[in-house]
């Protein structure tokens, strides 16, 4: 019985035990159990528990060897959390407008799983343990110093990028905030920055033997399985949240295939047949280049139709100028972007030819028939935009008639630039007799 009870933990023994009592009861007779007469050893308190005092448990938070474990002390102490949801505690969870900490999920057996409540509960915080938490959150702009100390040695330049960091932010509205924490959006410095702040995060990716892509701080890792990306997800958010002390968007992180995920406005789809990637536009691309779209046609516009394709073209340009590195493939989805901008400058055409028989004979004149001008043009009561994608109407303004007024098509640049390119053909000499 000594080899069946060793190596099991005291729960086991008694299960063991207790079988053995059952099969002795069943089999020989036995009337109870011998050992319950048997005197229970009384343990006796040794005297009242010893618990650390405000000013000891503040100084075990001053001689941390790191803030990380000063903020784990901090957090232990004074909310009371059991060790597996102090572990899987993340800097996200503390809500510091409310004084909160929000427990959503608990380490048990070396697994992550929800609370022991099987619910996310919010334990308060006294507001200075709240501040002095805050105050270890924001430290990133003081290791940002810090890392740029170690190789700029010019005492100005590092008070400049402080300043920069640290400016307030002036909303649309008017609204001046105090930038705490993080590189200003927006700045010409911020990609850099981001690339000294996550050298870190790249080192670690190589060092793992990851496929990743990284501009500032948008970044895509590349594995073969669903199940491989869930397991790096999980890897890499407890990298950055523990030890650059980063937040993670969780809105913008997902584990998807590549052509469903936005990458600086593209996505990548590899052809399976002949194994190379393609290089297309998001959705959210397309979404914003409509709305652009429309911002630079609106139903109102009060100036010439050639000062409205102006405007389009020097966006068209822009836009193409970034967006041209796309496969061949999106043609299909530039020609919905030109097709757009004819239809919107067609609204806005029939807006400023106002009266119907001024839009039937301006269509007539640009050699639609008269009787489907006449017909459609005064057959119900339609809106300028449902008016402007009537067979006369684009028949009359159509592609021919904004290419003399100007106006570019992205498809035809698009073409024109992923077009191989052939080499001139250089006439050999003939020998000279």
């Amino acid at each position: 019985m000594d080899r069946r009870l060793r190596g099991l933990n005291p729960d086991a023994q008694l299960i063991q035990l207790h079988g053995i009592l059952g099969r002795a009861k069943r089999t020989y007779g036995l009337a109870g159990n011998a050992a319950s007469e048997v005197e229970k050893f009384q343990q006796t308190s040794s005297g009242d528990i010893e618990v650390f005092s405000p000013e000891e448990i503040w100084g075990l938070v001053r001689a941390a060897d790191n803030e990380q474990d000063a903020a784990v002390l901090l957090t232990a102490a004074f909310t009371g959390l059991r060790m597996g949801e102090l572990l899987a505690l993340r800097w996200r969870d503390l809500d510091f407008a409310s004084n909160v900490v929000r427990v959503r999920a608990s380490y048990y057996l070396g697994q992550l799983t929800t609370p022991k409540s099987g619910k996310v509960r919010a334990v308060p915080l006294a507001p200075a343990v709240a501040t002095a938490l805050a105050q270890f959150d924001r430290v990133c702009h003081q290791r940002l110093m810090a890392k740029l100390a170690g190789r700029i040695h010019d005492r100005r330049v590092l008070v400049l990028i402080g300043r920069l960091i640290r400016a307030k932010v002036v909303l649309p509205d008017g609204v001046v905030i105090a930038n705490e924490q993080g590189v200003p959006q927006g700045s010409p410095l911020s990609p850099l920055l981001s690339n000294i702040v996550l050298d870190e995060f790249d080192r670690a990716l190589v060092r793992r033997g990851h496929r990743f892509v990284r501009y500032a701080d948008d970044c895509n890792v590349y594995v073969r399985s669903e199940r491989a990306g869930q397991r790096v997800m999980a890897s890499l958010a407890g990298f950055i949240e523990g030890r650059l002390r980063l937040t993670i968007n969780q809105e913008k992180s997902a584990v998807a295939r590549p052509e469903d995920r936005h990458f600086l406005g593209f996505r990548l789809r590899r052809d399976p047949r002949t194994g190379t990637v393609e290089v297309l536009l998001s959705q959210r691309t397309m979404r914003n280049a409509m709305d652009r779209i429309r911002q630079l046609t609106p139903r109102n516009w009060g100036d010439s139709v050639d000062r409205c394709i102006a405007s389009i073209n020097a966006w068209l340009r822009r836009w193409h100028g970034f967006f041209g590195v796309a496969s061949v493939s999106e043609i299909q989805m530039m020609r919905k972007i030109d097709g757009h901008i004819r239809r919107r400058l067609r609204a806005i055409i029939l807006r400023h030819w106002k009266r119907r028989r001024t839009i039937a004979r301006k269509l007539i004149a640009l050699g639609v028939r008269r009787e489907s001008a006449w017909r459609q043009i005064y057959q119900g009561r339609k809106s300028w935009w449902a008016l402007s994608h009537t067979h006369a109407v684009d028949n009359g303004l159509r592609r021919a008639f904004f290419a003399q007024r100007g106006l570019i098509s992205v498809v035809d640049m698009h073409r024109a630039k992923r077009q191989p390119r052939r080499r001139p053909r250089i006439a050999k000499a003939g020998a000279m007799g």
